[in-house]
């Protein structure tokens, strides 16, 4: 079987099953099967609209711009704009309703994992075919380095070629396949916590599954985006700006969630993002920012003062090293908050039960003083007797 056969077979059988779960759901919810079944296929069109939208107002100054919109090419398509013109196909569909969209959102974001992963992993099968080799990173080396002989075919369909000078090497090994298992692990999540929404006093709010579904999702493409970046604006991947752009909404939204539980506004959170932000542009900085950003009279005399300590291969693994950790502290960061939200939810439910378990408790088992009450037939016996 050919690799872009197998390409194929991947992408329609994610399509099928993430289709058939999400209308599986959202009858399971007491949702309209027609609606959520015509939002599914609205997404497709409004996700190549965006993810197309967002490449040619990239690449507006480059000729013939206009013949991208009907290109098939993996790198001329945002995958955080597609998957966001995805989801908004379903929330058209419910618009006159706009209270229940959270709910179908959460509804939507088990099915919307599979079918990332589903895409991510077909990436491997281009790569394979020689048409994309988005699924893959790139990495430079002479083949005495140690490196070379660890990532040379340990990974599926390594490549082996020589640079246009000819002193380095281009070992080229498979990333997507991570990202696709990855992105099944938060599925996995997902399904669990949509489980818990559907029992009583969890304290997961509508819309809360998709949320936390969709920021795992941003903070570990952060890091993925800068191996193999689709589309960059100067050094930064703007898949990556998407993301961030999206935490930092959804840190916003659950500190406003947090809020209205407890009724205080939590600060820390927001120094978190902030320093974490901050490193992640200091890493990518140090990776290949410099290039951009500095003149060749500074970059020459940087090389010549670090040539004996330089390593290219090295201050990206470091410079990586450094954007995951930023996305591992982001991922506490609002995982605390949620555990917050959901505290504080549970402890209000309870309270409300507890009243009104006390309000429907019958009269008589609350006892009432005689100095207080005297009933009327006693009142007028006494008033009888001389």
């Amino acid at each position: 079987m050919s690799p872009m056969t197998t390409y194929w077979i991947i992408l329609a059988a994610g399509i099928l099953l993430s289709a058939g779960l999400f209308i599986f759901f959202a009858r399971l919810s007491g949702y309209s099967i027609l609606r959520a079944g015509l939002g599914f296929l609205a997404g497709f069109p409004l996700a190549w609209i965006l993810s197309k939208a967002v490449y040619v107002v990239i690449n507006s100054h480059l000729p013939q711009i206009g013949c991208a919109w009907f290109s098939l090419k993996p790198e001329e398509f945002s995958f955080v704009a597609g998957c966001a013109g995805f989801c908004l196909g379903p929330m058209l569909l419910f618009i006159d309703c706009r209270k229940e969209i959270p709910g179908v959102l959460d509804q939507l974001a088990l099915p919307g994992c599979l079918l990332a992963g589903a895409f991510r992993f077909g990436e491997i099968y281009l790569a394979a075919a020689d048409i994309s080799k988005i699924g893959v990173a790139n990495f430079a080396f002479i083949k005495k380095d140690p490196q070379y002989a660890i990532l040379l075919n340990q990974f599926p369909w390594s490549i082996n070629s020589k640079m246009p000078r000819g002193t380095r090497i281009q070992v080229s090994p498979a990333v997507s396949t991570p990202a696709a298992l990855l992105i099944l692990g938060i599925a996995v999540y997902t399904g669990l916590l949509w489980w818990l929404s559907r029992r009583r006093n969890t304290g997961l709010e509508k819309g809360m599954v998709f949320e936390r579904c969709v920021f795992l999702l941003c903070a570990f493409r952060i890091f993925w985006e800068m191996l193999n970046a689709r589309m960059k604006f100067f050094f930064v991947p703007v898949d990556q700006v998407f993301c961030a752009i999206i935490i930092i909404a959804l840190m916003i939204r659950t500190i406003l969630r947090l809020k209205k539980a407890t009724g205080q506004f939590q600060v820390w959170p927001f120094i978190a993002l902030l320093q974490c932000l901050v490193l992640n542009a200091a890493a990518q900085f140090c990776i290949d920012g410099k290039n951009y950003l500095l003149s060749d009279e500074v970059m020459k005399l940087g090389n010549e003062i670090l040539k004996d300590f330089r390593d290219e291969f090295w201050t990206m693994i470091q410079g990586l090293t450094v954007i995951f950790s930023t996305c591992i502290i982001l991922i506490v960061v609002f995982g605390l908050l949620c555990l917050k939200v959901t505290n504080a939810n549970r402890r209000k439910i309870n309270e409300n039960s507890s009243h009104l378990s006390k309000d429907s408790e019958p009269d008589h088992l609350h006892p009432v003083a005689n100095n207080d009450y005297q009933p009327e037939e006693v009142n007028r016996k006494e008033e009888t007797v001389p």
